[in-house]
């Protein structure tokens, strides 16, 4: 049954389907099991009636207790197996009659057979048996290329399908398909204890298990193969002829086999132990505890609490779905000890809880016996029988059951299994510390000290990336002199690369209790230094450093549980020197934040007061400019007029930039404030075409502006203005000499909105700046075209003062059905 190299999974799948298939078709022909509604005990070669089930046909029918039948159709019968052989013949409806002896006297009674099993024990078997099933179909496809998991899944669906079955005497009858489901018990309930005897040959190492004990694995299953020869010829006769006798001697070849399957399975149990002691790593130790445990636990309940009592006494004392559930606990053992026994330490388990129990059970009848001393003592004195004193000595009792079951596990890890430290509290005391450290310094010298304390490791470095060069660099040590430092940095280049090709742990050979941990890679440097265990610094998937450990200094090898302990600190130091480079981060963007925020006031300061300081001595040219041509200072030549012209041009040119910078200074600081009222739109159109049409004439421009009378908004009349003007600035400047620009407006009634465009006959904007050119700063100047006055910051203003409004602008570059030019959009309320 070798399984090594790739397993025919097609093959063991059909197996695996075939076995639930069966199962399925058992579980429905056990439902049709005929039986007597009668509690029936076999006592001195008689069958006798403890108690007929109230109400069931065999009461309704005359039966009693203390009946003891002596025939079932006038056929003799002295077992509950020679009952069964002759009820498994009829069907559920049926009436048979019995022969009964009661007080000496015989009498026949007829009883309809009713069914024999209970919903409850139907559901229970079934649900045990596809448990069963389950773990091994589980298993099988966890553990590929395993031949212990092989074993396994067939011993687990063979167990499966003799529970499924249930009983070989069912169904009866030679017609067509009845012999294939008892045959197929009888093959799965006596192939178990080969099965178990072969698992435990090659349980743990397999890999171990020499080539010449092939033949020998094969002999297992001969008294198997024999045994179920022999049964199968005895069964398949004493149906087909009808026969007790060959049923009998059936009963008493499945009775040796009961004995084969005690000797297989005490066999297996010690050859698991021979095992046992001969293995060197705690790990596969482990594996067989959890067996030895799965055995004992599962087992326990069949043979003292079931069978041993129904031998002595005639009864079981627990029923046998209560024993089914304690049976499954031997392949939940089996599997967990074949893929997942890592997760939980057996030794705890059994060793730990068994001593915590004793202990705590010793204390409870010492204390059950003083309250029980001194309430004889009470009842003596004062002659008291009330509960009064029990009640208070169980409050007495739930009150100090705590401290106590604690006291009880410090005493038992102290004195018996010599722990430093309590795992669960050393974690959570680490992890409270590194949350209060508020440099990378101060974690890394709080881990080696903690390392010193709970495991008084020798020596021990760490290895961290620096932040700017990315370069490994040793952070802290212990244990190591200037000299061996300096050393291992000068030689880092060599010892880095082989140790950081496995981020996880890895361990030098023979520094651990266990097996299953990548090993040290064999480099000089790290057998000079002693170091033994290597820690991987991981945050996510980005290696951080590296923490070295040498042996400890009681030259003991280290444990699951310090290697654990060890990676759960590390993983919690990682996180916390995370933490602390992020609120290092955090604080200097915070600081940078901070800095670029009083930077910004600084510069809506100076700009609002730049702005303020300009506009006086502007108000004077353009007042003096004005004086000057309007001839107040007398008459001026052609020459005169059209320089005073370009002056007074330029001063309004500069005293838009000025309002504009106002308003970006007060919207970056917020003291915008919008004295919003109903306005004519037509008035405010009218007045900022006013303003802007000389740019317009002297452009050679044409303004258009549609009737607005009937659209009243609400809105600010300045920030209007200033939306305005700059629109029709922004198309002066980008519409050619002789070009066309218009203003116009529609009501959206449906929203409550006016929309206000403003559209040109210029050179357009290309696709790639519609979005651009409302950023702050950007002068979009086209190919070939000189670029054009101002800031940059005119689109912007406009964007957020029609914001400011709860409005939105768009633009569109063409306008549609021109194909050139573009068209700026904006909404205001109308109400």
């Amino acid at each position: 049954m070798n399984t090594k190299g790739k397993k025919p999974s097609s093959f063991f799948l059909l197996i695996a389907v075939l076995a639930l298939a069966l199962g399925i078709w058992g579980t429905i022909r056990l439902k049709q099991r005929p039986g007597i509604e009668a509690v029936l005990q076999q006592m001195n070669r008689h069958i006798h009636v403890v108690q007929p089930v109230p109400g069931g046909t065999a009461a309704k029918s005359g039966m009693t207790s203390d009946d003891i039948l002596l025939q079932i159709d006038k056929n003799p019968v002295h077992s509950k197996s020679d009952l069964n052989f002759y009820l498994d013949q009829k069907k559920i409806g049926e009436s048979t009659t019995l022969s009964l002896l009661r007080e000496g006297q015989k009498l026949d009674l007829t009883v309809p057979l009713a069914r024999k099993n209970s919903t409850l024990f139907l559901l229970v078997n079934f649900l045990a048996g596809l448990f069963l099933w389950g773990v091994g179909v589980f298993v099988f496809f966890k553990s590929p290329r395993s031949q212990v998991g092989t074993i396994f899944s067939i011993a687990s669906w063979s167990f499966a399908l003799a529970l499924f079955i249930s009983w070989e005497g069912f169904p009866c009858g030679p017609q067509g398909l009845s012999f294939l489901l008892p045959s197929f018990h009888i093959i799965a309930y006596t192939l178990i204890p080969a099965l178990f005897f072969h698992f435990s040959m090659i349980f743990p190492r397999e890999d171990e298990i020499s080539t010449h004990r092939g033949s020998f694995m094969y002999a297992l299953y001969v008294p198997s193969l024999v045994l179920i020869i022999l049964m199968e010829i005895f069964y398949w006769r004493s149906i087909t002829v009808n026969s007790l006798i060959w049923f009998q001697a059936y009963k008493t070849l499945f009775l040796y086999f009961r004995i084969y399957l005690v000797a297989y399975v005490l066999l297996g149990i010690g050859v698991l132990y021979q095992t046992y002691g001969k293995l060197d790593f705690w790990e596969d130790k482990r594996k067989i505890r959890w067996v030895f445990w799965g055995i004992a636990v599962g087992t326990f309940p069949f043979l003292f609490l079931h069978t041993l009592p129904e031998v002595l006494f005639g009864r079981a004392l627990i029923p046998e779905i209560v024993n089914y559930l304690f049976v499954l606990l031997i392949p939940i053992a089996f599997a967990f000890s074949i893929l997942k026994y890592q997760a939980m330490d057996i030794d705890v388990v059994i060793h730990r809880s068994l001593v915590y129990s004793l202990l705590a059970g010793c204390i409870v009848c010492v204390y059950l016996f003083v309250v029980e001393l001194l309430g004889e003592i009470i009842h003596s004195l004062t002659g008291y029988e009330g509960s009064l004193f029990l009640i208070l000595a169980g409050i007495a009792a739930a009150l100090i059951f705590n401290p106590a079951k604690n006291r009880i596990r410090a005493f038992v890890d102290r004195t018996l299994y010599r722990v430093r430290y309590d795992y669960r509290k050393a974690v959570q005391k680490f992890t409270r510390q590194v949350n209060l450290a508020f440099t990378q310094k101060e974690l890394l010298q709080l881990l080696f000290r903690k390392i010193d304390v709970l495991l008084a490791v020798s020596r021990g470095l760490i290895f961290l990336k620096e932040d700017e060069s990315a370069e490994f660099k040793i952070t802290e040590w212990k244990g190591f002199s200037e000299e061996e430092i300096n050393e291992i940095q000068n030689q880092k280049e060599s010892l880095l690369p082989e140790l950081v090709k496995t981020k996880s742990v890895q361990a030098s050979l023979g520094s651990t209790t266990f097996r299953e941990i990548p090993v040290l890679p064999d480099n000089p440097i790290l057998k000079k230094l002693d170091i033994k265990l290597s820690f991987p610094l991981m945050s996510k998937e980005e290696l951080l450093g590296l923490l070295l450990i040498g042996i400890k200094e009681s030259k003991l090898r280290y444990s699951a549980e310090d290697v654990e302990l060890l990676s759960l600190m590390v993983q919690e130091e990682v996180q916390a020197i995370q933490n602390v480079k992020m609120r290092r981060r955090v604080m200097t963007e915070r600081l940078e934040r901070e800095k670029l925020e009083e930077l910004n006031k600084l510069k809506t300061k100076f700009i609002s007061n730049v702005s303020h300081d300009l506009r006086t001595p502007l108000t004077s040219i353009k007042f003096s400019a004005d004086n000057m041509l309007q001839g107040v200072c007398g008459e001026i030549s052609e020459e005169s007029r059209k320089h005073l012209q370009m002056i007074k041009d330029s001063t309004l040119h500069v005293s838009r930039m000025i309002d504009n910078l106002l308003t970006l200074s007060m919207s970056e600081s917020g003291r915008i404030v919008l004295n919003k009222e109903k306005l004519p739109l037509e008035h405010v159109v009218d007045e900022a075409v006013g303003m802007i049409k000389p740019l317009a004439e002297k452009k050679g421009i044409h303004l258009v502006k549609e009737e607005l009378h009937d659209i009243f908004v609400y809105a600010d009349k300045h920030s209007l203005l200033q939306i305005l003007i700059n629109l029709l600035d922004n198309s002066i400047k980008y519409t050619n000499s002789g070009g066309r620009i218009s203003v116009s407006a529609k009501k959206i009634d449906d929203k409550k909105l006016a929309q206000i465009s403003i559209a040109d006959d210029g050179i357009g904007i290309s696709p790639e700046n519609l979005e651009k050119i409302f950023e702050r700063f950007q002068k979009i100047t086209p190919a070939g075209r000189v670029p054009e006055k101002g800031l940059g910051i005119g689109l912007d203003i406009v964007k957020n003062l029609v914001h400011l409004h709860g409005g939105e602008i768009k633009v569109e570059s063409p306008v549609a059905d021109t194909g050139k030019g573009s068209k700026f959009s904006f909404t205001l309320s109308l109400t």
